[in-house]
């Protein structure tokens, strides 16, 4: 699986709660893979592959922001707050807000910290309640 595919994999899911524009842009860089609309709100979404876990766990997993996709959650994010980042590591999917993803990106997290995030799904994403963190409302994982 790649970007594209979890973006796939993302679009299929939200079928039927939101409207989803992909970003196809030359006008500047880092500007999110897409925007999402809900009723009410707009949500910009970048997403993330990283193709597996490292073998050690006390290893840390680069989470590979670029410096203009950092620079554009922050600023957006400390404007609007509607940024997050999807990522894939491996099976497991996570839905974290811009501020948390620059955290992340910044001073790593190894493995048992990924899995301590509590916007995380294994194998299979509860589109129900990625909803509802988009939206801003309750919301629990599984």
């Amino acid at each position: 699986m790649n970007e594209q595919a979890v973006y796939n994999y993302f679009k299929k899911g939200m079928i039927g709660r939101c409207l989803i524009t992909r970003i196809e842009t030359c006008t500047g860089n880092g500007v999110p893979d897409v925007c999402v609309h809900l009723s009410g709100k707009h949500v910009w979404i970048e997403f993330k592959h990283i193709a597996g876990w490292p073998s050690r766990e006390s290893t840390t997993v680069e989470f590979p922001l670029r410096p203009e996709q950092r620079l554009w959650l922050n600023t957006r994010g400390r404007l609007a707050g509607n940024c997050f980042c999807f990522i894939r590591i491996a099976d497991d999917f996570f839905l974290m807000p811009w501020d948390v993803a620059i955290h992340v990106h910044d001073v790593g997290f190894k493995k048992a910290e990924w899995l301590k995030y509590p916007f995380y799904w294994h194998k299979k994403v509860d589109f129900d309640c990625v909803y509802k963190i988009l939206k801003g409302g309750d919301h629990e994982t599984e």
